[in-house]
């Protein structure tokens, strides 16, 4: 029988000092010290690696939703996000479009900006203007409450559908005065969804649509510059360990406890693994029992807690299936559910979406709904996650599509999903596969990209160097060949 074992995998997998040596697995974190030796008698006297530390500042205290109240609309949230994303938009309007005639000019037209019209009310046909607003998806084949209703009365209600896009879909405006059909052959329509902040130039026909040159949206926001590191070190990135699926294979998870707590490898593998400063497991950790159980899963993924955090720092995130609250921001695990492993100061139990600084990076991520709502509503064709990842980075929002289409807690004064950073790190959780991009904004903003895929699907994890900004997937073969 062939020993299971660590495959390190990917175009970017090549992890210094990382020998691969297998026949030293599963040997103890104490390693051994040739230079300790004195007059010959201690030689091979062992000693433990330090872990790497660094500075951290848990920056997601945004995200914590202190009070419960429900009684409240949703229409404040799309307000605070319009008020709050105009000013930023309208510049970026002024940068874009000063000095520049519109499409729909004439050719006795000047280069002066258009108007800015503060309220979609105030528009005149024929008058080329600056307007901002949320945009709507007008989407026939959006699932609606007849097919709920359908249901209920026996009728056969159409097939479930994982994408929601056709020819038939038009776009709109919308500002706290009114709204506005929008028309051109430009249009990004089967590229956005609803809910985003944008700013159009154009016309309003006589007919009562509004007829657009071009459409900009907030732009990455600015960044603060990233702090170059001495050295090399690493944060890990996991999701979908889902615990208590029958189907899953154990032993894949135990390797990479073992892993990353420093119980595998030699030497030089434990040195390198010393450098991981913190692991954030990104959601669906457990998964939601059809029926009542003893609660085995939860009391075996706070065994595997209580191993990792007994040696690094560990920020647990809720997911789609995990005991947590449905709608966004989900809040941080009930301490109760992980006794033990709550009582070690490296354990954190933290939000969804999440935020944190590590050694001054800026880390911003999510388990993976928001990119996995928005896949239903545009072109599958024309996008993948990473994609997705960096329209919503130019949208300025990590998830536009709450509370349309994804659930939300109705923020009556603040709407915590717009980004006003860019993030050195930006991570969306439980994807199919692993994939990542280094992209530059056009303000010099550096941004890494990660899509985190599903430990259950590819038992794969993901390590991000602090110092470089580089991705390490690293996938743990538990096949037994017998």
């Amino acid at each position: 029988m062939e020993a299971p074992h660590v495959m390190v995998v990917g175009d970017e997998a090549h992890l210094p000092g990382n020998p691969h040596k297998y026949d030293d697995l599963l040997c103890p974190p104490a390693i051994i010290d040739p230079m300790a030796v004195e007059g010959g008698e201690e030689k091979g006297k062992k000693h433990k690696i330090r872990r790497e530390t660094g500075d951290y500042d848990a920056a997601h205290h945004r995200f914590r939703t202190l009070t419960k109240e429900y009684s409240q609309q949703y229409a404040p949230l799309y307000y605070h996000r319009l008020q709050k994303m105009r000013p930023r938009l309208l510049q970026a309007a002024k940068e874009r479009w000063e000095g520049k005639l519109g499409v729909s000019s004439s050719s006795s037209s000047t280069a002066k900006l258009p108007r800015i019209v503060n309220k979609i009310l105030e528009l005149r046909a024929d008058e080329e203007v600056i307007v901002a607003g949320t945009l709507y998806k007008e989407m026939p084949l959006r699932p609606n409450i007849l097919e709920s209703y359908a249901k209920e009365r026996s009728i056969i209600p159409p097939p479930l559908r994982s994408n929601y896009v056709s020819e038939k879909d038009r776009l709109i405006i919308e500002d706290e005065s009114g709204r506005i059909s929008l028309v051109g052959v430009d249009l990004p329509t089967d590229l956005v969804v609803t809910g985003i902040i944008v700013a159009i130039r154009g016309v309003e026909l006589k007919d009562g649509d509004f007829q657009v040159d071009d459409i900009i949206f907030t732009g990455i926001p600015m960044q603060l510059k990233r702090p170059i590191l001495e050295k090399d070190k690493y944060v890990a990135l996991v999701s979908g360990i889902n615990i208590g699926e029958e189907v899953r294979n154990p032993l894949a998870v135990q390797l990479m406890v073992d892993y990353l707590s420093g119980h595998i490898g030699g030497a030089a593998e434990q040195e390198f693994e010393s450098r991981i400063s913190r692991l954030i497991i990104a959601g669906n950790s457990l998964v939601p029992p059809e029926e009542k159980t003893d609660g085995a899963a939860v009391k075996n993924y706070q065994k595997v807690l209580c191993q990792l955090a007994a040696s690094m720092h560990v920020d647990i995130m809720p997911g789609a299936g995990d005991p947590a609250n449905f709608v966004l921001p989900q809040q941080p695990f009930n301490p109760c559910l992980f006794p033990t492993a709550s009582r070690y100061a490296t354990f954190s139990s933290v939000t969804n979406p999440y935020q944190c600084r590590v050694d001054g990076l800026f880390i911003v991520g999510h388990s993976g709904q928001p990119v996995d709502d928005i896949k239903k509503y545009i072109d599958p064709s024309k996008t993948d996650t990473l994609r997705i990842m960096e329209d919503t980075l130019n949208w300025s929002h990590l998830a536009p599509t709450t509370p349309d289409t994804l659930g939300a807690y109705p923020f009556s004064g603040e709407d915590p999903f717009v980004l006003d950073e860019c993030p050195h790190i930006y991570f969306a959780a439980n994807q199919a596969t692993y994939d990542s991009k280094l992209i530059t904004g056009p303000k010099g903003q550096v941004v890494r990209l990660i899509s985190v895929p599903s430990f259950t699907k590819t038992s794969t994890i993901v390590l991000v160097n602090l110092k470089t900004l580089a991705t390490h997937p690293i996938t743990f073969n538990a096949d037994l060949d017998l």
